[in-house]
């Protein structure tokens, strides 16, 4: 059996279930159990209920890619903080501090900060190239 789609909130479930799982929908109708997740894809478009009219397969199946995206970028944006912080912190209780010490500390957070950022910014890249690839497809 193929998977179909919740009409509430159009998550795709696992044919084994009766009930959505994000919105506790309950598909006892076997007649919308046996359509296809392309034909309740297109049905749901048809009817408005999906808002970008060029949106596409990927971006209702992934969309939780998004979110990923954006909790991405708030884990880096907490991470540069706290190095920050740590930074000044380990400034304050090193009693004797030479040039030498200070750049060695100074370079390895600023390594680290960058690094991360470097994947950030692919990983964002990729998931962005996965939707407008996407939309190209749709259009």
């Amino acid at each position: 059996m193929e998977k179909w789609i919740c009409p509430e909130c159009n998550e795709s479930i696992e044919p084994q279930f009766d009930t959505c799982w994000n919105c506790s929908f309950n598909n006892r109708d076997k007649a919308n159990k046996s359509k296809s997740v392309d034909e309740n894809i297109s049905m749901h478009a048809n009817e408005g209920k999906i808002e970008d009219k060029k949106i596409g397969k990927l971006s209702i199946k992934y969309r939780s890619l998004r979110n990923f995206q954006s909790i991405m970028w708030f884990l880096y944006f907490l991470l540069c903080i706290s190095m920050i912080w740590s930074f000044i912190y380990t400034l304050d209780k090193i009693p004797v501090l030479t040039i030498s010490s200070f750049s060695v500390l100074l370079f390895s957070y600023l390594l680290t900060i960058f690094v991360v950022l470097y994947f950030v910014m692919t990983i964002s890249k990729i998931i962005n190239f996965l939707f407008d690839l996407d939309d190209k497809n749709n259009e």
